[in-house]
């Protein structure tokens, strides 16, 4: 099946299309060409969130990536909803381009990564380094080892091993379903020792090692929204717009 975060992404999806028939006071199905459109238009006129990447260049309307994700979403939704038989078609109909292809209502979009020059990243590297020790410690694992979010997120002590200076990526956390054993540099590895002698004797070798320093949850294991905090701070002290979680694994 598809990982955890996946299946958590299409809920929010699906979630976000039933809000919006609620507070516009339709049916989510059966659902007209023109409501699906009326939805398009709102993906890409709405004010983004805290923690929504928003198109680049413009004040409103989330990323087109994020967009063709919420449409392909319901359409397999409704797909759903023809095989138990509670609509008759789906409104999603695919139509063919003059090339043969098959091409659906959004179309999706491919966007070339942005990554920082020289400056930027030196700009970044200052900033990290002046950081908590997890802090410098998670950027350093998400940088050498290109690591995803969530990956980065659930390393555990079980995932270490510091006599071959390797961190472990199981295949039940990571998105292309495959194990991975990953190098780490002696300085990371140093500074993995050092972060590892401050966590609780007690703690799981399965619970994450990285842990919350907020008064309110402290101690407790980090969430994705704790490190894209994090690199929020980083963002806004560099005023660095366009820098994420995921530019660290695309400059890796």
């Amino acid at each position: 099946g598809a990982p955890e975060t996946t299946l958590k992404a299409y809920a929010s999806d699906l979630n976000d299309y039933l809000c919006w028939c609620s507070s516009h006071d339709r049916p989510p199905y059966p659902l007209a060409l023109d409501g699906i459109a009326d939805y398009v238009r709102d993906l890409r006129d709405r004010k983004a969130r805290r923690g929504q990447r928003r198109s680049f260049g413009r004040n409103v309307g989330l990323e087109p990536t994020t967009v063709y994700r919420r449409i392909t979403t319901l359409r397999q939704w409704f797909d759903y909803l023809v095989d138990i038989e509670a609509v008759e078609r789906s409104p999603f109909t695919r139509e063919s381009s003059r090339f043969g292809k098959r091409i659906g209502l959004v179309r999706k979009a491919v966007n070339t990564p942005w990554l920082p020059n020289d400056r930027d990243w030196q700009t970044i590297i200052d900033l990290v380094a002046t950081d908590s020790r997890r802090n410098r410690l998670m950027f350093l694992l998400s940088y050498e080892c290109a690591l995803r979010r969530a990956e980065l997120c659930s390393l555990s002590l079980a995932d270490i091993d510091h006599a071959q200076r390797k961190v472990a990526i199981r295949a039940t956390k990571s998105k292309s379903r495959l194990d991975r054993w990953l190098p780490i540099s002696k300085e990371t590895a140093a500074l993995l020792i050092a972060y590892e002698r401050c966590l609780p004797p007690a703690m799981s070798s399965t619970e994450s090692i990285f842990r919350s320093e907020s008064h309110r949850n402290a101690g407790t294991p980090i969430s994705l929204w704790t490190w894209n905090k994090v690199i929020e701070r980083i963002r806004d002290a560099g005023s660095l717009p366009r820098f994420h979680a995921h530019t660290i694994r695309h400059v890796a």
